[in-house]
């Protein structure tokens, strides 16, 4: 990407110096301290996607509907969850079974 940049006479002889005595390109001495300072003042990055960020929150606060919470704060063990999982699967088809009959 082409990015045109006005400076003073002060500060190009100061990136024409640096440029000089470091050996690099004006083009490389102004990423390089563009990087740099990006580095010092921007809040760091995890690298995370924001569903790894907080999916340590998700199903802790109770909406009041649903099992999730629920399930969540029992702290299943993973060799349980499936059978949770498809316990509250086959409640929730039996319940809708239900209503469906109704209807009819």
């Amino acid at each position: 990407m082409i990015r045109s940049v006005r400076l003073d006479d002060e500060t190009n002889e100061l990136l024409e110096r640096a440029a000089r005595e470091s050996g690099e390109s004006p083009s490389e001495v102004i990423r390089r301290a563009i990087r740099e300072v990006s580095r010092k003042r921007l809040p760091k990055s995890s690298g995370q996607s924001v569903y790894e960020r907080f999916e340590h929150l998700i199903g802790s606060f109770d909406s009041g509907k649903g099992k999730a919470a629920e399930l969540r704060r029992r702290r299943t063990p993973a060799s349980e969850s499936g059978r949770v999982a498809a316990e509250a699967i086959a409640k929730k088809f039996e319940k809708r079974q239900r209503a469906r009959k109704k209807r009819t």
